[in-house]
């Protein structure tokens, strides 16, 4: 049986960085993003195995990492929101 550990180091092994925070996965083609915001890491499938579409889902995918806030303003509360 295997553990959630194992399965991430064996996919691990089957990714090659071809770009900054981009991945492409050897067995299927199919490219990752894997990037940290405010100390936690984001891991996404781009869903596509066109270099080019990649790199532009890549891009789309750090303006809404970017867009994360943090602080007292990524920790409002719902009551907090609706009264502003």
């Amino acid at each position: 049986m295997k553990t959630d550990t194992q399965d991430m180091v064996a996919t691990n092994q089957t990714m090659k960085r071809v770009g900054h925070c981009l991945y492409r996965s050897e067995k299927s083609g199919i490219y990752y993003a894997i990037l940290k915001r405010i100390g936690k890491q984001i891991k996404r499938s781009l869903k596509t195995s066109d270099h080019a579409l990649a790199k532009r889902r890549l891009a789309d995918l750090q303006g809404k990492a970017a867009r994360l806030s943090s602080g007292e303003t990524g920790r409002i509360s719902f009551e907090t929101l609706v009264k502003r």
